[in-house]
């Protein structure tokens, strides 16, 4: 698809001269690829709840709102939150320790501290505690972009983030992904398979 209309729409609206350097990523041959960009337009954006998370989703309702106007093509937003089983792993650990430091006040010596059904219900805990933060995250991403009343996609994946979103941007044959990220030297852009076969935009500093 050619990126440079979308980005000239992006300028007028934002009001800047700038904006290339938005631009963190850029395929071999993307800006000539003849694809389904002509009749739709699809967006990725990484999301966390963070305020960079939350400026990449208000780039892409930005540009997506432009897009409509200029084109009357369908635009898909698909926002992806990733959860990572590491997260999970770290909170039962801790719930672990404070578990066991308060056995141990309440029991003798000689009693077990642990067993595998509290490890297995601790980390149940953990999950249940995480997929509710996802779960108030992805919906205040839902309310936001509620005003745009154009077709939104949320995804919960769980795995690694630079491969979580690798598999959404080839499923959803994105066109561009957006990131709360301000340079190439960010640790998820590193992460990220260069043969990546969409645009993906930063955030300003």
């Amino acid at each position: 698809m050619n990126l440079k209309p979308i980005l000239a729409r992006l300028q007028n609206a934002l009001g800047s001269q700038d904006v290339h350097n938005l631009i963190l990523r850029m395929p071999t041959g993307y800006q000539t690829q003849n694809n389904t960009s002509e009749r739709s337009l699809n967006l990725v954006v990484g999301y966390d709840g963070s305020p960079d998370s939350q400026a990449a989703l208000d780039l892409a309702l930005l540009i997506a709102h432009q897009t409509r106007l200029a084109t009357q093509n369908q635009v898909t937003i698909h926002v992806v939150y990733v959860l990572d089983e590491v997260q999970i792993e770290l909170l039962t650990k801790i719930y672990s320790s404070s578990s066991s430091k308060a056995f141990r006040r309440g029991q003798k010596k000689s009693t077990p501290v642990a067993t595998l059904s509290g490890t297995q219900a601790l980390a149940t805990k953990s999950k249940t505690i995480l997929l509710a933060q996802a779960d108030e995250i992805l919906w205040r991403a839902r309310c936001l972009a509620e005003a745009w009343k154009g077709t939104f996609v949320a995804h919960l994946r769980f795995g690694s983030l630079a491969t979580e979103l690798k598999n959404i941007v080839e499923t959803e044959t994105a066109d561009i992904m957006l990131l709360g990220c301000h340079s190439q030297n960010s640790l998820v852009i590193r992460q990220l398979d260069p043969s990546l076969p969409c645009a993906i935009l930063g955030i300003s500093e």
